[in-house]
């Protein structure tokens, strides 16, 4: 395999097992290896030596494609790909992993990595990247030894890709037209909605899409406002704070301006494609999507920064998905599972073929360079470079889908007008203390 490296134990394994075989042939009457015997083996063609089989698991297809060219460069591993499910792969893990059938290797999204490595079934690492002479640290945009990756400072997984932001795309035509400056990134929240009602135009066309957003936007959000959604224990939910109230009013004033819930299917499937929303959230550094929402980037749109709560904001902070790849700790193959985990996550071949499909997480701004012919897709690319030191990955709590629709239920009626944010938050809070209770 080019680029091929062996962890220490591998290295002192083979020491081992060389230094070994020699006074057993000694002992049995065979020549020893500086006989000079002509004969020695003279005939005997190279033993091939059998891959060593590891397994590992997936949810994003095309990943396949990453595992084809691992086993075509390496002469000692051989990966098994197992596409697993979204809406599954975190439960099928925990059964797997309960019942000793797990992957040896393993991708977990985000919202359950903290679950997960609490856990203690994945493989703590620190000393794998310490011990790899290929490794640079400073090279991972999103920190390998951040607090998300890490235990009692023991780092226990990579993440996939590189932490995946939202920012705030725009139509340049839109604002151009309303005789408004573009959105940059010193924007907050009042700024959107000073700008709201001079962009929206009815039923015809909106300034911005629902208020009804991604998770992680509301937590940054909240997290900048100063706020949290349950206290450091996980005993409390927080949300009924004013911190976290103040921040997430602001988002329900939206409604004024915004496209109302369910609009967007009779807009038709892309209106922002269309010019028919001036603004909308939009993953960073996502090419694919941003083709698909700007009819292959010919409409006079662009993006910058989600809009902070005030500027500067009191926790300078951004929530994203960083989805990680980690080792299972029970793994008979290890060193094996090794080879394939580094590999993919900063060998160069990797990296071109990652960055067709998601911002990677090592040397991406190289990588760009090198890989990118499209200049403005280039741009956009590294777009999400600058905040990526400020983000984390989101977490809502132990029970991260029931506390997310405990949030999610109450916030829609404040958005509908069917409760103050304040009263909103309350009930949310409560049904949040609940399920915080049974964990």
């Amino acid at each position: 395999m080019s680029n091929q490296r062996f962890s220490r134990r591998q290295f002192l394994r083979g020491a081992a097992v060389v230094g070994a075989a020699v006074p057993f042939l000694q002992a049995c009457g065979g020549p020893s290896p500086d006989s000079g015997s002509a004969d020695a083996g003279a005939d005997d063609a190279a033993p091939s030596m059998e891959k060593t089989s590891v397994r590992y698991a997936q949810v994003i297809g095309p990943l396949d494609k990453q595992v084809d060219m691992f086993n075509e460069q390496s002469d000692t591993v051989h990966v098994e790909f197992e596409l697993v499910p979204w809406g599954e792969h975190a439960d099928k893990l925990l059964i797997d992993v309960a019942a000793g059938t797990a992957p040896d290797l393993w991708f977990i999204g985000g919202p359950w990595w903290i679950q997960i490595k609490r856990k203690e079934v994945a493989l703590p690492i620190t000393e794998f990247l310490a011990n790899d002479p290929d490794v640079v640290m400073d090279d991972f945009e999103f920190p390998a030894d951040s607090d998300w990756g890490t235990v009692d400072g023991e780092i226990y997984g990579l993440p996939t890709n590189s932490v995946i932001l939202r920012g705030l795309a725009y139509s340049e035509d839109r604002f151009e037209e309303a005789g408004l400056d573009l959105p940059n990134e010193d924007w907050t929240l009042a700024d959107v909605a000073e700008v709201g009602p001079k962009l929206n135009r009815g039923d015809e066309s909106f300034a911005i899409t629902s208020p009804l957003l991604a998770a992680d936007l509301y937590l940054t959000t909240i997290w900048q406002n100063g706020g949290q959604v349950i206290n450091e224990d996980e005993s409390k939910c927080l949300l009924d704070q004013p911190e976290a109230v103040e921040a997430i009013d602001q988002l329900v004033a939206w409604r004024e301006f915004s496209m109302k819930p369910g609009a967007d299917q009779a807009l038709g499937e892309f209106p922002t494609a269309g010019g028919k929303i001036a603004m909308w959230p939009m993953v960073l550094a996502d090419w694919d999507t941003w083709l698909k929402r700007t009819a292959n980037d010919t409409t006079n749109q662009w993006m910058t920064f989600w809009p902070s709560t005030t500027n500067p904001p009191a926790v300078d902070v951004y929530a994203g998905s960083v989805h990680m790849e980690a080792i299972w700790s029970q793994s008979e193959k290890i060193d094996a599972a090794w080879e394939f985990f580094i590999w993919r996550a900063i060998n160069q071949d990797s990296l071109d073929y990652q960055i067709t499909l998601f911002p990677i997480n090592y040397r991406m701004e190289a990588t760009v360079k090198s890989a990118i012919t499209n200049e403005r897709q280039a741009d956009f690319l590294t777009l999400h470079l600058p905040i990526t030191g400020l983000s984390t990955g989101e977490y809502w709590g132990p029970s991260t889908t029931e506390i997310l629709n405990a949030f999610r239920s109450e916030y829609e009626l404040a958005i509908l007008g069917e409760k103050t944010t304040q009263e909103a938050m309350d009930a949310a809070t409560k049904a949040i203390d609940v399920i915080l209770e049974d964990v």
